[in-house]
């Protein structure tokens, strides 16, 4: 089983130093279409350019507008987070739509990236995420555990592929369910530690990131967009023989 259930998109553009006053009747144009909330920050004066100066809240997104960047976090809706092609068409259409509001991608653009978490739930239940990793790391580590159990576990690697650069992160995750202790009055502060709580969910977690950066013969946002989506499916679909895990996701 694979389930996507968030897909991050990353879209540079040149230096807007007065991208607070340019963008604003973009994020509100977005906002009046998707509904949700829109949010000016004040930021200090030195912070890194990318960092947020703007964001849109809605339903099934959030939109982060910096001086020299566009971060849409995609939230796939439960009921089709479970078919893969389902959730990647979920966030084009989003995201094509979107692109129409901002005008830095029509001037100044620069490059694209498209960054999903690809998720392998495991078919039982309460086990911690790092069991789920000691086979990944028997097979694709060339250096042996000795019996021993993993305390953690993540492995990052890339290449270079054309104009593409595609990373792939491999770890384990999990989620947690957390119990109010009995006699606990409402209103009050209640500590909550991992050792208390059950695992709901836990399994594999590859997070794999395609971008066009740099790009000197870029195409424009929506067409490098357009093919960044297409080599995401194709690389989704193809992760158990790409990352040399079949039999183990």
């Amino acid at each position: 089983m694979t389930k996507i259930e968030k897909i991050q998109i990353v879209a540079e553009f040149e230096l807007d130093e007065d991208l607070v006053l340019t963008a604003g009747s973009e994020a509100k144009r977005v906002q009046e279409k998707y509904g949700g909330k829109v949010q000016v920050l004040n930021v200090p004066q030195a912070a890194p350019p990318e960092a947020p100066r703007i964001i849109v809240r809605t339903e099934n997104f959030l939109l982060n507008i910096g001086l020299v960047r566009y971060d849409i976090v995609i939230n796939v809706p439960t009921h089709i987070s479970l078919h893969p092609s389902k959730s990647l068409s979920f966030a084009y259409n989003i995201v094509e739509d979107i692109a129409d509001f901002l005008d830095h991608l029509k001037n100044g653009y620069q490059w694209t990236g498209v960054i999903t978490n690809v998720q392998f739930p495991s078919k039982e239940t309460y086990i911690p995420s790092i069991k789920l990793a000691e086979p990944v790391f028997d097979k694709l580590v060339n250096i042996s555990r000795k019996q021993r159990d993993l305390s953690t576990f993540q492995l990052q690697y890339g290449f270079q592929e054309g104009r593409f650069y595609r990373t792939f992160t491999i770890s384990g995750y999990e989620s947690l369910q957390f119990k109010i202790p009995p006699g606990v009055k409402p209103g009050s502060h209640i500590r909550l530690e991992k050792e208390n709580a059950d695992i709901s969910e836990s399994g594999l977690l590859i997070v794999v990131d395609v971008n066009n950066k740099p790009a000197p013969d870029k195409g424009g946002f929506v067409a490098d967009f357009s093919t960044i989506m297409e080599e995401i499916s194709s690389t989704v679909e193809q992760l158990p023989n790409t990352t040399n895990l079949r039999g183990v996701l």
